[in-house]
C-alpha cells in the first residue's frame, strides 16, 4: 500500500472527490501531503486560501486522519512535480479541472501535465 501520498487541490469539486478517492488508499501509517499551488499573479486572502484547503481538510478530520499542508507559489503542473521529485511520495493524486477537449488541447490541463512527466503513479480523479 502507498506509504506517502501527494494530494494536489485547487478548490475545484474534483479536487474535494480526489480527497475522498484518497480515503481508499490510506491506512493508519500512511502520510498524506495536500499541496496546493497558487500562482504568482493572484493576490489571494487567507480566508480564499481557506476556502481551497478546508473542504479537503474535513475530510481527513472526520476520520481522524493526520496530514500535512504544503502551500506552495507557482505554475502548478511544475511546482507539483518539482514537490513530487523532492519527497518520499509513492503517488500523486489530483482531481480533473473538465476542460473541453478544445479547452485542453490548446491549453493542457494541470492533471494530464502531471501524468505525463511524473516519475511514480499518478491517480486523475473525475
Amino acid at each position: 500500500m502507498y506509504k506517502h501520498i501527494l494530494l494536489a487541490v485547487d478548490g475545484s469539486e474534483n479536487s474535494n472527490r480526489a480527497a475522498l478517492e484518497t480515503l481508499k488508499f490510506v491506512r493508519s501509517q500512511t502520510k498524506i501531503t495536500i499541496v496546493v499551488v497558487y500562482e504568482e499573479d493572484k493576490q489571494l486572502t487567507e480566508e480564499d486560501k481557506q476556502s481551497i484547503i478546508q473542504p479537503v481538510a474535513n475530510v481527513f478530520n472526520q476520520v481522524n486522519m493526520k496530514y500535512n499542508v504544503l502551500e506552495l507559489i507557482g505554475e502548478p503542473g511544475p511546482s507539483i512535480l518539482e514537490e513530487s521529485e523532492k519527497g518520499d511520495y509513492d503517488i500523486i493524486v489530483i482531481g480533473s479541472r473538465g476542460l473541453s477537449g478544445v479547452q485542453e488541447m490548446v491549453l493542457g490541463s494541470v492533471s494530464h501535465k502531471v501524468a505525463k512527466r511524473a516519475h511514480i503513479p499518478v491517480l486523475i480523479v473525475k
